[in-house]
């Protein structure tokens, strides 16, 4: 049951977020800069789904292999973090944009989202 749920969860996941980069890629109106952090976190879920859950499912399935328990266990927290730090930050631009509306819009600069994405 608990293979069933992962591997459903990982179908799940990698499809809506596929589709989700498709109608960001197919809709101009989603390409302004200060979205350029949802579709950063929309690819870091994505790869969690491609790359994470299959390892997870994996290691699941070979039960006690150290070295695949090991590897998953940092893939894992590494995707984790990074959604994480990517969510965050989307919370912080959304707040500094309801905060200081009027700044905001000129306050923008590719800069700024591309330095964020990059330390993630």
């Amino acid at each position: 049951m608990q293979l069933f749920t992962l591997i459903l969860i990982t179908i799940i996941s990698v499809g809506a977020n596929f589709f989700n980069l498709v109608i960001i890629y197919n809709s101009p109106a989603l390409w302004p800069i200060n979205n350029c952090l949802l579709t950063a976190l929309t690819i870091t879920d994505f790869l969690t789904g491609l790359i994470v859950m299959p390892c997870a499912i994996s290691a699941l399935l070979q039960g006690s292999d150290a070295i695949l328990c090991k590897i998953q266990g940092f893939l894992v927290t590494l995707f984790n973090g990074a959604s994480l730090v990517m969510a965050t930050a989307v919370s912080v631009d959304r707040c500094s944009a309801v905060y200081n509306p009027y700044n905001y819009l000129s306050d923008l600069r590719a800069s700024r989202y591309a330095i964020s994405i990059a330390a993630v």
